[in-house]
């Protein structure tokens, strides 16, 4: 996106197409105003367990790992449902271009044993374990994922956790979305 859109726009949220916002999305665009100069991008953790999976192999070989561990001080990924990408960060960072360049992600794979299938949300879970420092942390409530696919495991109350007020709820894994309470929320006349 750095790339192909034009130098003028400097910020960009993607979106699943299953998500259905509660709130302004305005809202969670003034969100960028948290970046700093070295963050690139803004995802809202994964709420489930499913890096713990991913990461099976590397946790068994170093115990005591956060890698894939559960909330608070685990690295247990993010959603790729919810990106927030500051274009004109991205165009500035020279570390970014190397890591692309040097197809470091590749390496990244092989050092944590990582086998995962989710596309570019594991891009962004492997650039996240090395460069921690080019992401900004979106509150749950913005990405409200309501799947239910890893619910199996003993944890996994402890990834889905995510207080009220919910902003946008995210339907991954085929769930039936909510319903607006008051169906003229959004009018124009009423978003300032």
């Amino acid at each position: 996106m750095d790339y192909i859109l034009p130098e003028d726009v400097m910020r960009v949220i993607l979106l699943d197409v299953d998500f259905f916002f509660n709130t302004d999305i305005k809202q969670l665009f003034d969100h960028f105003d948290n970046f700093n100069e070295n963050t690139l991008f803004g995802m809202a953790y994964v709420q489930q367990p499913n890096y713990e999976t991913f990461f099976e192999n590397y946790r068994k070989e170093h115990p005591g790992t956060k890698m894939g561990a559960p909330p608070p001080d685990g690295v247990r990924g993010y959603n790729g449902g919810l990106i927030m990408l500051y274009l004109s960060n991205m165009r500035r960072s020279e570390l970014y271009k190397q890591i692309l360049i040097d197809n470091d992600i590749k390496r990244y794979g092989a050092k944590y044993q990582f086998r995962g299938h989710l596309g570019e949300q594991d891009f962004f879970v492997l650039l996240d374990a090395e460069h921690h420092e080019l992401f900004y942390v979106v509150p749950c409530q913005w990405n409200r994922q309501l799947a239910h696919r890893w619910d199996t495991k003993d944890d996994f109350d402890v990834y889905h956790d995510c207080p009220k007020p919910h902003h946008a709820y995210h339907g991954n894994g085929k769930n039936i979305m909510p319903k607006l309470k008051d169906p003229n929320l959004f009018n124009s006349a009423e978003i300032k």
